[in-house]
Order: C-alpha cells, then structure tokens, then sequence
C-alpha cells in the first residue's frame, strides 16, 4: 500500500503534532505523510496530491466540489452549521464527510452534564458565595440535595452522544428516557434506555423528567421543538433544562416563558440561537439560567487524531463510518 498523504486545513492548535505522533503508531497509516495545506487550501493545486483530508467545516467548505482526488474529508467539529453555506442542493457531491463525534464527543458532553447536575442539585454556586463571605452554611440544597440515582432524566437524541450520556447517567443509578426518531429501538443495543419515546411522543416524553437534557442537532425537524407551547408537558415536574445540542430547539422568548411560568425550573445552556450570546441579551442577567460559551465539548487535537484513525480504517475495509454526514437529515 503506497504511502497516504493526510493534508490537514484547520486552525485547531497541535493538530497536525498529533496526527503524525499517531498515526505512526497504526498499521495502515504508520507511513503517512501528514502536512499542513498552504495558504488555507486558495488554489487549487492545494488539494492535487493529497489523499484525506482533516478539516475546519468553514475552511474546507468552499473547496468542497473541486476535490478530484481526495478520497474523504474528516471533520473536526460535530456541527455542521459553517459547512452548510457551501452546499449547493443542485450539485453531487463525490466525497464523503465524516463528522468529529462519537465517543470522544459523548465522554466530555457526559461529564458537563454530570457537572451541571451535581452543581446545580448540591448548590455549589451558593457554596462559593458563601466562602467569598467566610460563611458556614449547610442551609437548604447544600445540605438536603438529591442525587442522580433518586431522579428521572430525559434526553433527547439517542444518537453517539446521546447514546453515551444515556449510559453514565444510567451507570450513576438515574432512571433514564430517551427520545428519538426512530420509531423503536433495539433492546439489546439500547439495554440502559428505561423507556423510549418517539419524537411524536413528546408530550410524555417531558411529562415526567426531573431534567431534560438535549442532544439533538440543528435540523428542520429539531427547529423549535420546545417552543410554547410544547414545554407546558413540564409542569408538574418543573424540570431543569440542559442544553448541549444546539439553540434552535427553542426559542429564546419560549425559554424565558417557560422559566416565567414555572414550566422549567433552572436552564443550563451552553448553545444559543445567537453565537457569541450578544452582550445586551436577557440570558446573562437571569437567575434561573446559567451560561457556558460552547464549550461543553471542545474539539481536542489528540481525540480527533485518534477519530480520524478509526474512520480510516473503517474506510479502508468498506465498512460503515458511523459519523458519516448525511445531507438528508442534516447531521
């Protein structure tokens, strides 16, 4: 097998040191030549003798119909939001997409929202104001919280993250939901979902959750699927809202109604209709929310290395990349 030359175009640092220290390490690719594409892939003759690609959606994403050559593209992101501009629906394209996802990205998005659970159900915030103020306080939920095993958690999408977040929250003891598009699930694959909804099922879905956590992406079936007033499902229970998947599902006047109305209790989120969250937005001042920049799960260079490994050999054997990007469903 002739040697397989990786170009990588992306801005994420360490990149291309990861890939060349492990791809030495794997049987196929142990003879890479792994470079760095000049002048962020302008010409043409950029891509001529490269055979994969590593890349930046926003970066790769205007090359996407002149790669003659290449034999697929591997992603660094999960979303594909900055790739989408650049498709052209009248167009074929004849290069595979393999998005950055899996299980990497659902270990780290497992432990945010362990994170925010934890935090939010021991009061960790007040925690920390009270050691700014030298106090001593064991009052309220610092002293009587609830722990993951006593509650129910709902998560919407039961895709690779979802799938994985599923499994650590049902590890920790949780009674776990699980919404999805596919009118079943396989029991034996999905043993540590406690009930299954479709997404027509939303309304008992979110009937009974102490929290709903979403996972899913941004596509039209997605698009203001919380929105008023599909959340009044949640008002027995008052859940706290995580989101980890993208802004769109609700929109930001439906979310404050809902914490208005006291269908949500708390919102954790970390994606937003507006990247970055303008500086004059609601969000930043309310109590009931709390805010983290999209970082939930950032694109590590050593995990994207090791993703981009798998998908190649899976490639190379004409087995199915499960990461594989599917316009038709947009994700």
């Amino acid at each position: 097998m002739k040697p397989i030359n990786v170009g990588v175009l992306s801005k994420i640092p360490n990149l291309l040191r990861e890939l060349q220290v492990k791809l030495t390490s794997d049987s196929l690719l142990n003879l890479a030549r792994v470079t760095a594409i000049n002048n962020c892939g302008n010409s043409k003759n950029d891509f001529k003798d490269i055979d994969v690609i590593v890349a930046d959606y926003d970066l790769v994403g205007p090359h996407l119909y002149t790669l003659e050559n290449v034999k697929f593209i591997q992603g660094t992101w999960a979303g594909i939001d900055a790739l989408l501009p650049h498709i052209k629906p009248e167009l074929k394209l004849n290069v595979p997409i393999f998005r950055f996802s899996g299980n990497h990205f659902g270990k780290i998005i497992s432990e945010y929202v362990v994170a925010c659970i934890v935090n939010h159900e021991r009061d960790f915030f007040k925690v920390h104001d009270n050691q700014c103020g030298k106090k001593w306080s064991q009052e309220g939920k610092i002293h009587t919280y609830r722990t993951i095993y006593d509650m129910t958690i709902g998560v919407m999408g039961v895709g690779q993250i979802g799938s994985r977040l599923i499994q650590t929250l049902k590890f920790m003891g949780a009674n776990v939901r699980a919404l999805g598009r596919r009118s079943t699930i396989d029991k034996n694959e999905f043993h540590f979902v406690d009930e299954y909804f479709q997404s027509t099922e939303l309304s008992a879905f979110l009937g009974k959750c102490d929290y709903i956590v979403n996972t899913l992406p941004n596509t039209a079936e997605t698009r203001g699927l919380l929105n008023h007033p599909k959340l009044e499902a949640c008002r027995d229970k008052s859940p706290v809202f995580i989101n980890v998947g993208r802004g769109g599902i609700i929109s930001d006047e439906s979310l404050f109604q809902a914490i208005d109305n006291n269908l949500l209790s708390h919102a954790y989120l970390d994606v937003f209709n507006q990247e970055p969250l303008p500086e004059q937005h609601l969000f930043w001042t309310s109590p009931m929310i709390k805010i983290t920049p999209h970082v939930a799960a950032t694109s590590r260079p050593q995990d994207i290395a090791e993703q981009f490994i798998e998908n190649f050999n899976l490639f190379h054997k004409n087995e199915v990349v499960p990461s594989m990007l599917d316009f038709s469903k947009g994700y």
